[in-house]
């Protein structure tokens, strides 16, 4: 919720190739590994499923 840290934080990425090509790498993993909805069909279901028996 600070405006001028998040512009001195892209500033820094703009900065540093290797700190964005670093963070986007990890991003796709997390996305592949974590976030994709393979992962996410059975938690979800779940959930509803329990909502729905209440």
């Amino acid at each position: 919720n600070n405006p001028v840290d998040l512009a001195e934080k892209i500033v820094a990425l703009v900065d540093d190739p290797a700190a964005r090509e670093a963070m986007g790498t990890y991003g796709r993993e997390r996305v592949v590994s974590e976030l994709n909805w393979q992962h996410q069909i059975t938690p979800l279901l779940a959930a509803y499923t329990q909502a729905l028996a209440k």
